[in-house]
């Protein structure tokens, strides 16, 4: 846990999840959403993430799409990757994507927005950042980053990327430590791609992050490590895989436990 006096600061106080998510989106492309009241209005291809959830044929039909895109990109024929490992990769970047706008936003205004599966849109895209929409949602500010963590584990964790998760496991048996680390990473990356495009507010990121991997069923799933204890750098060691090293020449990501247990692999940064 890190210090209170490490991390206390006077975030920039927005009203609406609106503004709260247009600040975050000037992070980069991970922690950009679309905004509107109107989807139709947007262009064809919008899809609510409730589709991934309910409908078993949709999830597949999008993993077989990300297996053919990541095989590729290997040289490989589809079949020579593992569909198991291309469902855990695809949602950890699906996580990824969801939870980056809300934790950019509780970062830098104290706001969370309030997102669910039936409220966040996405188009299908064959390679990075997926495009996602939101309507509208509800925000809730909190002071302190115990509060935050609190919001972003209740209204963002819970709400859209637990189910996800659940929609993965049923079809395709993926294990829950797998899944659940999958959405740790996905916090852990979201706090590291924010400390690079604003150093200034690495630790407060780190901190929040360190606090909402305590929460529910996130706890557990890993650990920021410091390599000099007199440095303020903290990085994340999962406690389990996300499956990429079983994919063909694939190696281990950053933060893959393999790294602690197995002879060195090639490391890989990770993000779809």
């Amino acid at each position: 846990m890190f210090s209170h006096a490490a991390t206390a600061w006077q975030p920039e106080r927005v009203t609406t999840s609106a503004a709260a998510l247009r600040t975050a989106a000037a992070l980069g492309p991970y922690f950009a959403v679309a905004l509107t009241a109107d989807l139709t209005a947007d262009g064809p291809g919008w899809l609510p993430l409730a589709a991934l959830v309910d409908d078993p044929v949709r999830l597949r039909e999008r993993v077989a799409t990300a297996r053919s895109v990541l095989a590729g990109r290997c040289g490989l024929a589809p079949d020579a990757i593992e569909e198991r490992a291309t469902a855990s990769i695809h949602f950890l970047g699906l996580a990824a994507r969801v939870i980056s706008p809300a934790f950019g936003a509780a970062v830098l205004t104290g706001t969370v927005p309030v997102l669910g599966t039936g409220g966040v849109h996405w188009q299908p895209v064959d390679g990075g950042p997926i495009p996602l929409a939101v309507t509208a949602p509800q925000a809730r500010w909190a002071p302190t980053l115990d509060g935050l963590a609190d919001l972003m584990y209740a209204d963002v964790v819970s709400m859209t990327a637990e189910p996800l998760a659940e929609a993965v496991h049923r079809e395709f048996r993926l294990s829950p430590k797998v899944l659940w680390g999958n959405i740790a990473s996905a916090v852990a990356g979201a706090a590291a791609a924010l400390a690079v495009t604003r150093p200034d507010l690495g630790r407060r990121s780190t901190a929040l992050a360190d606090r909402l991997l305590q929460r529910g069923r996130l706890a557990g799933t890993g650990r920021f490590l410091s390599t000099d204890p007199t440095r303020p750098e903290r990085f994340f060691r999962r406690r389990s895989c996300c499956l990429f090293y079983r994919v063909p020449g694939g190696g281990t990501c950053a933060d893959c436990v393999l790294n602690e247990i197995t002879a060195p692999r090639p490391v890989t940064p990770r993000r779809e």
